[in-house]
């Protein structure tokens, strides 16, 4: 798992198929100058980012197939030169990646809600007539809205119920209506011109954990 600090979401990135893989790590043994006693400490080997890996890091672990386990534990190797070789980006078509949104919806201090946002430059939308996600959601509703504007004064709401599998939502952009705080305002609905900013919202009014798998989100 990585943490997007642009996003302030967490990312999974995970292995296709998934399954166990190893970390190229360093390892050393020393002993405390005071307490003498010895520690054994390590580190793990990064390198650039592959396509993938690079929408949520700059840097990213050096991962090796079951093949180079075992080249890289090799004692028999001295030379850097040797393993040079294996400090490459994990190659971005054998990966999966995605956001996740979960965490524990409190009570206390008026609570019973959580969000989760994204905020980009205005895009211009006037030809596209639905947003589709694909997720894996929590067998909860959760809310999809959007707004015109970075911190828009209302936003526009649509409800969505979740399954525990992967599922493509598609939500027609007429039909999402204006809201602020969860009331219902009495002005037109989402006119579908211009977007700058997106925000998955739970708000079942009670105390629960939410789990919500983001693969993508389109336009069309």
């Amino acid at each position: 798992m990585e943490w997007s600090q642009r996003q302030g979401a967490d990312i999974d990135a995970l292995l296709k198929p998934r399954a166990l893989f190893a970390f190229a790590r360093l390892w050393s043994a020393w002993a405390n100058p005071e307490t003498k006693a010895e520690t054994v400490s390590c580190a793990i080997v990064t390198c650039a980012t592959n396509d993938l890996i690079r929408q949520a890091h700059e840097r990213m672990p050096v991962l090796l197939r079951r093949d180079q386990e075992a080249v890289w534990l090799d004692p028999a190797l001295k030379e850097p030169s040797d393993l040079l070789p294996l400090l490459q980006p994990y190659p971005a078509d054998q990966m999966e990646l995605y956001a996740v949104f979960s965490g524990e919806v409190s009570l206390e201090n008026n609570g019973g809600f959580s969000s989760l946002q994204y905020y980009f430059d205005p895009i211009d939308m006037s030809a596209c007539r639905t947003a589709v996600i694909r997720l894996k959601g929590d067998g909860k509703r959760h809310q999809f809205l959007v707004e015109a504007e970075r911190d828009a004064r209302h936003y526009l709401v649509y409800e969505f119920e979740t399954g525990v599998d992967w599922q493509t939502v598609e939500i027609p952009l007429a039909e999402r209506v204006p809201a602020c705080r969860g009331d219902r305002l009495d002005i037109p609905n989402f006119p579908g011109q211009i977007l700058a900013q997106v925000r998955f919202f739970i708000a079942n009014r009670k105390a629960e954990s939410l789990r919500l798998e983001i693969d993508g989100i389109w336009l069309r």
